[in-house]
């Protein structure tokens, strides 16, 4: 689970609403190919990125591209490769409008923890539930978020980062079934270079 997570973290019954975006478009013919091994998540050259539909930077390995998905639901979205031109998943970014009652990180993650983020579909949060990090000077949230797909369950990893002119959220969903770990790993490293226009 992420570091810091609150001891009152939700329990795995609970219930959220992940946004449209989350829900894969391409979930290929079955059976679907496993999560392609990353044998040391710190070794992957990671290549910076410029937002087209939002302002912020973000360094992604070079065979996760620009996708023909962004705009879904508001979202700029990278295609994570799969085996034979497949998808394994995707990293999502959003620049939700700020909200005065949401003005901390960790009050947007506990916002998709007790599912009253408008729209998405029914899914379940991690019992490790939110955790607190840094992403360069700015404080975010993480949580992990699970969505019931036929026939593997979508996994999302969540960071939330609250600017004045944004509710960013930046996630990395995968619905390639396997082993997700050293995704999450990696989507630490790729999270830790996200810098919202005019961010330190």
């Amino acid at each position: 689970g992420a570091a810091g997570g609150s001891s009152k973290g939700p329990t795995a019954e609970s219930q959220t609403s992940t946004p449209a975006a989350a829900t894969p478009q391409a979930v290929a013919t079955s059976p679907i190919p496993v999560l392609p091994t990353l044998a040391d998540p710190a070794a992957i050259a990671l290549v910076p990125q410029h937002g087209v539909l939002y302002g912020y930077d973000i360094s992604l390995p070079e065979t996760w591209k620009p996708s023909s998905l962004s705009g879904n639901g508001g979202y700029e979205i990278f295609d994570v490769p799969n085996t034979n031109g497949l998808l394994a998943g995707y990293v999502a970014i959003l620049c939700a409008p700020p909200r005065a009652d949401a003005g901390t990180s960790k009050l947007l993650a506990d916002r998709l923890a007790a599912g009253t983020l408008a729209g998405g579909q029914v899914g379940s949060v991690d019992p490790a539930g939110v955790g607190d990090v840094q992403v360069g000077s700015l404080s975010a949230a993480t949580i992990k978020t699970t969505l019931a797909l036929v026939p593997v369950a979508g996994r999302t990893y969540h960071y939330y980062i609250a600017t004045p002119e944004c509710g960013w959220e930046v996630a990395l969903s995968l619905f390639s079934p396997g082993d997700d770990a050293p995704y999450w790993t990696l989507f630490d490293r790729i999270a830790q270079t996200f810098r919202p226009k005019g961010a330190g």
